[in-house]
């Protein structure tokens, strides 16, 4: 298997010095380690002229592994000073990188070999902006209602998700085309009123846009120059300001979004939201951003769980050999519109039973997860775990690697796997959902690619 040689020459110095810098650290070992799990995710999937639609999804599952481990080291602490269930929070952290390896292993194992000629702004060229203009609007739209009426159509529910998130895509080809012609006004505007919307709801979904806004801006400019690198920068202390104020604040926005009531739900209009939003982030001060801070870290930040779950099942003997896993794949192969009287998953349960900690549920408008990784834990043990992450690793290899290569043509097969990021990049998914959501949205990708895509394609291209 081949890596990625030339980010591996690059890299190797900045990963030296971060190491000999971790020697001075309060946590040597677990910092040097995640430096390590860092350095080889980025050998292993930066590709280049691909997206790093894969290397940014596995990142943000580092970093939510590893991101206590720099807050113990920013403040000269022990790691178990700085997490909530600290047993074995060591153990957890180092099965926690290690699995992310294996599956950035299983994955390359698929992909390392894949070419995508011709260079996706070949195909750029022949687009008209203004259709595309159209068909993402439509896209938005249509978002809109299948995201609030998906809940009527029960059982195929998860199948008209997945097919929201193809809005994506859309997006990714609308960035690339007004990179291309350097025509920026419609994709500025329609991103700044997609955020504020996305303000408005109560999932915070304009990160979504931000990320991968992000995303496509790398890939568009492959190699950035000294003035980009400072405008990209800049940009991203903005972004991250403005979200340690929003973490500062959205207990109570949300709260006021709900109506006071427990439900994930929206009872004001989007201009009262906003204008309250207005209020309450012009209320922050000095003590309520340091807040925003910590609780920005504790947000991302999701290890906490395996590591008391690793103390409760041994503890317990709760090891389930496999069961965990047969349910998830069980779980795709009995779709809930051929099997309405299938049980409902519950993520909160789980975690009482695993865990051994109470958490709130269903009952009060959320769900608390173990995670796919703590999870396949409780399956296997320490050590036999690793065999179904190696090939979950394979599996996301194969279905990136059909989506690029078998779509109408490259700039498609990028833009039809840049979904994926919201599938792969939340290391706390239950493992039922994380191989549904795969899986699910590959399905709904083949049907889209029989009966849609060519007729999109011929749609968009110019005369």
């Amino acid at each position: 298997m081949r890596l990625n040689s030339s980010s591996n020459s690059k890299l190797m110095l900045p990963l030296i010095i971060g190491l000999v810098i971790s020697l001075i650290t309060s946590n040597v070992l677990l910092t040097a380690y995640a430096l390590i799990t860092l350095w080889y995710i980025y050998i292993t999937l930066w590709k280049k002229g691909q997206p790093p639609i894969l290397f940014a999804a596995f990142a943000m599952q580092w970093l939510q592994v590893s991101i206590k481990i720099l807050q113990a080291d920013l403040t000269s602490q022990a790691i178990e000073d700085v997490v909530i269930y600290p047993e074995d929070i060591q153990y957890a952290i180092l099965l926690s990188l290690t699995s992310l390896i294996i599956i950035v292993t299983g994955l390359n194992t698929i992909i390392h070999k894949l070419k995508t000629n011709p260079p996706v702004y070949q195909t750029l060229i022949q687009y008209d902006i203004k259709k595309v203009v159209v068909v993402y609007i439509v896209a938005v739209i249509l978002t809109y209602f299948l995201t609030k009426y998906s809940f009527v159509i029960g059982g195929l529910q998860q199948f008209i998700v997945k097919l929201v998130d193809f809005k994506w895509a859309i997006f990714f080809v609308f960035f690339l085309i007004s990179d291309t012609k350097n025509r920026y006004n419609a994709f500025i505007i329609i991103l700044i009123v997609e955020i504020a919307l996305g303000l408005t709801g109560y999932f915070s979904n304009f990160k979504s846009f931000i990320f991968l806004t992000a995303i496509t801006f790398i890939f568009s400019k492959q190699k950035l120059s000294l003035k980009e690198w400072g405008v990209a920068t800049f940009l991203g202390f903005i972004v991250l300001n403005f979200m340690i104020v929003w973490q500062s604040v959205k207990g109570d926005y949300r709260n006021f979004l709900s109506g006071g009531e427990r439900q994930q739900t929206v009872t004001v209009s989007s201009t009262e939201a906003l204008d309250e939003l207005g209020n309450l982030t012009s209320n922050i001060d000095y003590d309520s951003y340091n807040i925003g801070t910590e609780s920005l870290i504790d947000r991302i930040a999701y290890v906490d769980f395996f590591s008391v779950t690793i103390s409760n099942t041994n503890k317990n003997n709760l090891f389930e050999g496999g069961k965990l896993w047969y349910s998830a794949i069980s779980n795709v192969l009995m779709p809930r519109f051929l099997f309405p009287d299938k049980a409902e998953i519950d993520d909160s349960e789980k975690t009482r039973k695993y865990a051994g900690v109470e958490v709130v549920g269903a009952d009060q408008g959320t769900s608390i997860s173990l995670g796919y990784v703590a999870e396949t834990y409780v399956d296997f043990g320490p050590i036999l775990m690793f065999l179904p992450l190696f090939g979950f690793g394979l599996l996301i290899g194969w279905i990136y690697k059909f989506i690029v290569t078998k779509s109408v043509n490259i700039l498609w097969g990028f833009a039809f796997s840049t979904p994926l990021f919201f599938q792969l990049s939340a290391f706390e998914m239950a493992l039922d959902k994380i191989v549904a959501s795969i899986i699910a949205y590959f399905l709904v990708y083949l049907l889209l690619r029989k009966i849609f895509i060519r007729k999109l394609q011929a749609f968009i291209t110019k005369n």
